[in-house]
Formats: C-alpha cells, structure tokens, sequence
C-alpha cells in the first residue's frame, strides 16, 4: 500500500512539472507575439498615414512584398488604385487598427509571420474601410494586400423623382380603357 502512495505521489508530481513547464513556455511564446503584434499595429498606422500623405503609388511600391509589388506592376495597377484612393482627399483621423499577427510553419513557405488588420479612416471627403496584409520579410514588415471600400468610389447615386400619389383624373387616351380594380369576373 505504501508503494502504491509512493507511485502516486511521482505520477502527480511529474504533471505538476509537467504542466509548469508547459505555463512557463506558453508565456514565453506569447510575449514575442505581443511584440509582433504592437508592432504589425504600428507599422499599418504609418503605412496608411504615409499613403494618404499624397497619394503617391510609390509608397506602397516602397513598402510592398515583391510577389505583390510584381503583381502591381503588371497591369499599373498601383496607379489606378490611388487615382481612385486620391479622391478621398487628405487623411484626418485613423482609430487604432484592429487585427492580428499570426507566426507559424507550413511546409510550402517554411517560419512565417504575417498579420491583418483593419481600420475605418475618416478623410475629408468621406470614410474608407481600410484593409491590410502585412508580412515579416527578413525582419521588416512588408504589405502583401491592401484595400479600401468607400462610397466616395461610387457613382453618384441617381436622383429619384417622386411618383405622384393621386391617379390621373381623366384617362390620356380617349380610347384607352379604365384601370383594372380588382380581379376579373
């Protein structure tokens, strides 16, 4: 019976270590993603403050992962969006991003870190959506999407006419027959 309690007292005392140990790596490993974090926040707030300085392409070309640059490249893409972002005028407030970095390994792309955030900005002609893929590209963050939705792009909307809300008095045709009131008998 004493040698019972003996082997049990190891057993539990090994979870104990156990899982003291796994507490201890668990926030070891959170701490640098809260830095990451912080930092993925703060490297979106510059990037759309450094955009919406002037609305010059090149300012996302500088900041860009080279798989999306290449892409922004292709078609000039990068300038017909920020003839569009141009239009929003100049930035006036942007709130604190919302999102997340995520680290990790994939077979396919090996350790990688990468994180998206959003924001509403409030320029002076109206607020955008702002969307971001960012990525840690040999220790500097790069972006590899970005987005903004706004009703600034839109179209103007058509005006609508007000319908009149009385029936005409009279038919406009002498021939024409009378509205239908209800179902036919």
């Amino acid at each position: 019976m004493r040698t019972c309690l003996i082997v049990a007292g190891v057993i539990v005392s090994v979870f104990v270590v156990l899982i003291v140990i796994l507490i201890i790596v668990g926030i070891s490993a959170v701490k640098p993603l809260l830095a990451l974090q912080a930092k993925g926040s703060h490297f979106f707030t510059a990037s759309v403050t450094a955009m919406a300085k002037d609305w010059k392409p090149s300012t996302l070309l500088n900041r860009a992962y080279p798989p999306f640059k290449a892409k922004l490249l292709k078609h000039d893409d990068a300038a017909r969006l920020f003839a569009a972002y141009k239009l929003l005028g100049h930035l006036k407030h942007l709130g604190k991003p919302v999102g997340m970095v995520f680290s990790g390994l994939s077979p396919q792309y090996g350790n990688r870190t990468t994180g998206q955030f959003t924001d509403i900005g409030h320029f002076s002609k109206g607020r955008a959506r702002i969307r971001m893929g960012i990525i840690l590209n040999h220790k500097k963050w790069e972006i590899y999407s970005f987005t903004m939705y706004s009703n600034v792009f839109l179209p103007p909307a058509p005006k609508v006419n007000s319908l009149p809300t009385t029936m005409p008095k009279a038919p406009l045709k002498a021939n024409a027959p009378a509205p239908a009131t209800g179902p036919a008998q």
